[in-house]
């Protein structure tokens, strides 16, 4: 450990841990999936990232499924118009031709 110095291994062991155990828990709060992985040394620490991991995963599935709803409330009038414009063109479609009178 960089410019302390401990009387023991066991003070400069426990002052280590706390150290990352302070970083682990800055990751698991900001939700640094990968961070927090690289300083798991439990099994509770472990299965803490994992549920992490899957909150941030269903988050982004959200937060995707929320877009989509968006962009899909944005287009019905899109749609209308297609579809009123197929319908012009059916219209055309079934008229038939006029012959001019004048023949």
């Amino acid at each position: 450990i960089t410019g302390a110095h401990f009387a023991t291994f066991e003070e400069a062991d426990a002052c280590e841990r706390r150290s990352r155990l302070a970083w682990f828990r800055f990751a698991t709060g900001r939700e640094l999936v990968d961070l927090a992985r690289e300083l798991v040394t439990t099994p509770a620490e472990a299965e803490e990232v994992e549920a992490l991991r899957a909150r941030v995963q269903a988050r982004r599935v959200i937060e995707a499924l929320r877009e989509r709803l968006q962009q899909r409330r944005r287009e019905p009038g899109q749609v209308v118009e297609a579809f009123r414009g197929r319908q012009e063109e059916l219209r055309r479609e079934q008229k038939p031709a006029r012959r001019s009178s004048s023949l």
